[in-house]
């Protein structure tokens, strides 16, 4: 047996050998160095010495399920993802505007401050939110990371067929306190302890009001459709998307609407005592086209997102209250409304 050897090889030239394997294997101290045992004709044969040892691979199909997963999560709770979503939703109501509006107001905007984050780098130059809460936990740098993260990314599929993700330049960002930010010359902004029906805004003082999946949990939609009025500019745009279900059982959408109106808001009474500003107005889609019609909005888009089968309107009709009884039936199947109107 011939006597056996060692070499020793730089940690770089190693790292640079094991780039095809995935990070989640361990990170490799590029300071440090690794010896391996081999007859020294082999010595320049990096690849013929790493094959000798054993390395569990990356398994595509459980990344990608995992990733999938992150998705998913993702545009449900805070989060960059959710925040794209919640833009890229805003964003596509500004077709009916011929500039892009100097201000906007998000009502309800979580815990997150990343949609006015990129409505600000669009070129909105005052992007505000307003809650009863404050904004504790926005991370500005982090969320430009995921930002440049994301472009880099997309700039993986240069070149197919017409795609062009032209780069993203980033101004200077500045901290100006709690939920109060600069980024370049555009204001990102959140006001706490105020709420839908009462601003806090002065009269015409908004270009563009919006709200996501918020309107459905004011006491008196008529009076936040009129707030709405009072600070939008004329021609100003307002949008919103209200989920029109039973928040407390999804799976019984309706099931609201079989209480009477005096059994319903004691119901709320003990519920809100549990969940906070969780009130359930019960609103139907017709009636918020009707209220922002009868307020002068011209309603822009009326979309149905989300409905119920037939099956379950016919299971819920013979119970709901008198009121709703009276309803088109296409009207309760909805429970997920979509409404843009611009203020005449």
């Amino acid at each position: 047996m011939g006597i056996r050897k060692s070499i020793t090889l730089s940690m770089s030239e190693i790292t640079r050998a094991f780039s095809a394997y995935k990070k989640s294997h361990g990170e490799l101290a590029l300071e440090s160095e690794l010896t391996f045992p081999m007859e020294l004709q082999f010595k320049d044969d990096l690849a013929g010495i790493i094959s000798e040892f054993e390395f569990t691979r990356y398994d595509a199909q459980q990344y990608n399920s995992a990733f999938i997963k992150m998705m998913e999560r993702g545009r449900d709770n805070t989060g960059f993802i959710y925040d794209a979503s919640v833009y890229n939703r805003y964003s596509r109501p500004l077709r009916h505007m011929d500039n892009i509006p100097n201000s906007t107001l998000q009502i309800g905007p979580g815990g997150s401050l990343g949609c006015e984050v990129l409505f600000a780098l669009s070129g909105v130059q005052k992007a505000y939110t307003l809650d009863p809460f404050l904004i504790l936990t926005f991370d500005l740098e982090g969320f430009i990371e995921s930002l440049k993260v994301l472009f880099e990314t997309m700039s993986l599929f240069q070149g197919i067929g017409n795609f062009d993700s032209s780069f993203l330049n980033f101004p200077e960002l500045k901290i100006l306190g709690t939920g109060h930010y600069r980024i370049g010359k555009s204001t990102v902004r959140h006001f706490d302890s105020r709420s839908f029906n009462c601003t806090g805004f002065e009269n015409a003082s908004v270009d563009y009001l919006f709200s996501h999946a918020t309107m459905e949990h004011v006491i008196d939609p008529l009076h936040c459709i009129r707030e709405t009025k009072r600070v939008l500019k004329p021609g100003g745009l307002t949008a919103h998307c209200i989920d029109l279900r039973d928040h407390r059982n999804f799976d019984v959408p309706l099931g609201f609407l079989r209480e009477s109106r005096e059994a319903w808001e004691e119901i709320m009474q003990e519920y809100c005592s549990i969940v906070p500003h969780g009130y359930m107005n019960r609103w139907r889609a017709s009636e918020y086209k009707e209220a922002f019609e009868h307020e002068g909005f011209e309603v822009l888009e009326d979309v149905a997102e989300m409905k119920v089968s037939d099956a379950m309107i016919d299971a819920e009709l013979p119970l709901v209250d008198d009121k709703y009884k009276s309803f088109e039936r296409e009207d309760l199947r909805t429970t997920t409304l979509f409404i843009v109107a611009r203020k005449v």
